[in-house]
């Protein structure tokens, strides 16, 4: 039925707004079982495992290994901020080196303190960078999207090669072949949607998100409506080879440091372990911890690794120990570099916000230059 031409021309009634999807629901359900699944396993894996010689093992950890293991993991810290700045020169931006590594280390901190699957981190590190520059939030958020793609790419093919050897190790040859044929399935898939995305068929979609953005208000409008400048850079990042390839590289080095920590810790306690082991554990670990949207994948992810160890061989206090240190080493570390960065990062947004507060005050009126903030888009 059509609506009389008198008929009001609102907005949409308020419940539409606060109707959830059923697919989000879901989603939590299956979070919720999988965390009580990941739990329940752990703590049955714990109740056998004395806690005497827990702490035994914890204390007798030598200290050398353990520095090495710490520098491994700052290390990685680093090459996280070197991956994005990669994305972030690819598009013509190259902030200050101190203000991108706080940013970079501000929201690893933030992103272990909210169960948001890394939302806000990305939001910090694109509000910090954009307003020190002078930029549109939504270009130099284009650049955190291309970067946590690229991450989640890396550890999508190291989890799924890595369930792969575990197959073929269990004996379970059907089923590593059938994800074997899955991974060169998603990589055609993925090669397809990439010559897709170069063409101009992108182009509506991007129109589409920027006329959602009278819909958004304050929280998501800015976003929105620099749509065109965000599908812009993704599509020219994306079709950049030698840049997907240098972001890729610099992924694996970052879990490659991840692995040496690990390994170096179980060095530590004396008790050596398979790196194969070490590399599936994890890659399967991060994933579990993504799964389940624990903040920085507290809990599920320690439970997740000291259960596939254990399925691996490695001895129930000997597991407990490694990952119990490699993960109470991570989050310290989150700690000590994170909050200071994450101070940093608002005072410098402060100051920058005032400059140019001050310089549009002081500007000549009527002499047409538009506000910094939010420069006019390119493609109307």
């Amino acid at each position: 039925m059509v609506d009389s031409p008198s008929a009001p021309s609102g907005p949409p009634a308020p419940l539409i707004r606060g109707r959830v999807p059923l697919s989000r629901w879901l989603l939590r359900a299956a979070q919720l079982l999988a965390l009580a699944a990941i739990l329940v396993l752990a703590w049955r894996l714990l109740e056998q495992i004395g806690w005497r010689n827990l702490w035994l093992r914890l204390k007798g950890a030598r200290v050398a290994w353990l520095t090495a293991a710490a520098a491994a993991l700052i290390g990685r810290f680093f090459l996280l901020y070197l991956r994005w700045s990669l994305a972030l020169g690819a598009a013509g931006f190259r902030p200050p080196w101190i203000l991108g590594q706080a940013s970079q280390l501000a929201a690893v901190l933030v992103n272990h303190l909210t169960p948001t699957a890394r939302l806000l981190g990305g939001v910090l590190r694109a509000r910090c960078v954009g307003r020190q520059l002078g930029e549109p939030f939504s270009q130099i958020y284009a650049t955190v999207l291309v970067d946590q793609i690229s991450q989640q790419v890396v550890l999508g093919a190291v989890t799924w090669l890595s369930l792969i050897a575990v197959a073929a190790w269990s004996g379970l040859e059907s089923l590593a072949i059938g994800l074997g044929l899955g991974l060169a399935l998603v990589v055609a898939t993925l090669a397809i949607w990439r010559q897709t995305a170069k063409s101009d068929n992108a182009r509506p979609l991007a129109t589409l998100v920027g006329l959602r953005a009278e819909r958004k208000g304050k929280r998501l409008g800015p976003l929105f409506a620099g749509g065109r400048e965000l599908f812009r850079i993704l599509r020219q990042s994306f079709s950049d080879i030698p840049l997907q390839a240098r972001m890729a590289a610099t992924g694996s080095l970052i879990f490659s440091l991840n692995v040496a920590a690990q390994w170096l810790i179980f060095e530590s306690l004396g008790s050596p372990v398979r790196l194969a082991a070490v590399i599936s554990t994890i890659a399967l670990g991060l994933a579990a911890g993504l799964l389940t949207g624990t903040p920085g994948g507290a809990a599920t992810t320690e439970a997740a690794m000291i259960g596939l160890y254990v399925s691996w061989g490695v001895d129930g206090v000997e597991a407990t120990a490694g990952v119990l240190l490699y993960r109470g080493i991570h989050y310290l570390l989150v700690l000590i570099l994170g909050l200071p960065c994450l101070v940093y990062c608002e005072a410098a947004t402060g100051r920058g916000q005032r400059t140019r507060s001050e310089l549009a005050e002081e500007a000549p009126p009527g002499n047409g230059t538009p506000p910094v903030e939010s420069p006019p888009d390119s493609n109307g």
